[in-house]
């Protein structure tokens, strides 16, 4: 699913598009990540694999007053299995865990050019914080 959601950005740009070691890299980063208690890999199976969510928790010095901060990284339904509030029950399990692991503030990227996206988030509470900005070199 994780190289779907490559593949279904990728229409936006070639930063999304899939490497050709894609899926070893998958494998790896998914492994290293379901060994941290900082992360929160949640799978929907709705007769074959419905979507996935991966929350983290990220960590910053005592430097600042806000020393963790939750992030969803990734998140996708197949076009197959949307709009049955698959995403948005991912979303609330990623999100309950994140506030149980004493997290009050929750992150995300979504593209300029996912309207859909945008609105998902929108509609389950999230609201513009930052614009980043890039530059190609």
């Amino acid at each position: 699913l994780w190289l779907a959601l490559l593949r279904h950005h990728a229409a936006a740009g070639p930063r999304f598009e899939p490497g050709p070691e894609a899926s070893e890299h998958i494998r790896a980063e998914l492994r290293a990540w379901s060994r941290s208690a900082d992360v929160r890999i949640v799978v929907a199976v709705d007769e074959q694999l419905a979507g996935f969510c991966i929350a983290r928790i990220l960590r910053r010095s005592e430097l600042f007053r806000e020393t963790s901060r939750g992030e969803i990284d990734s998140i996708f339904v197949p076009v197959a299995s949307r709009g049955r509030g698959i995403a948005r029950r991912l979303v609330e399990d990623a999100l309950a865990w994140l506030r149980q692991s004493g997290v009050r503030r929750v992150e995300l990227s979504v593209d300029a050019t996912n309207p859909e996206g945008r609105a998902f988030w929108q509609r389950i509470g999230f609201e513009p914080a930052m614009d980043v900005l890039e530059r190609r070199l």
